[in-house]
């Protein structure tokens, strides 16, 4: 049987105020606490656009990142060029580069990633536009 929930609501220090939902019992729910009013999300500035986009590549591919080469506001969100170094040279800096471009919602969720270009770094490779 679940325990009834006692809800309170706090007031922030900047006029927010946040419900806590908070069990009664021995129930092993922990405390849940969201926001009813206050400021809305806020828009990403292009340095936290930047780092979510590294963090997200991250998960879909293990290769390095090697540089941002695009980031640029689009339809609602975010599109981004990053490059990632699949191999590294045995002998000098001739590296084999893939090219991705991601799109990032306002908030930073990925929304699309895709492989747009692959070659080596002395070749310096042409793509075009990352669409």
């Amino acid at each position: 049987m679940n325990a009834p929930l006692r809800q309170t609501t706090n007031e922030r220090s900047n006029g927010a105020k946040t419900r806590v939902v908070d069990p009664m019992s021995e129930a092993t729910e922990p405390k849940v606490q969201v926001a009813t009013n206050g400021p809305t999300t806020r828009s990403l500035d292009i340095a936290a656009v930047i780092k979510a986009a590294r963090d997200a590549a991250s998960l879909f591919t293990a290769a390095p990142i090697d540089q941002v080469t695009e980031c640029r506001r689009e339809d609602g969100g975010w599109r981004l060029r990053i490059d990632v170094v699949e191999a590294r040279a045995r002998v000098g800096t001739n590296d084999l580069i893939s090219s991705y471009s991601m799109q990032l919602d306002d908030t930073g969720e990925a929304r699309a990633f895709s492989r747009i270009a692959r070659g080596y770094r002395e070749d310096r490779f042409e793509t075009g536009d990352a669409s």
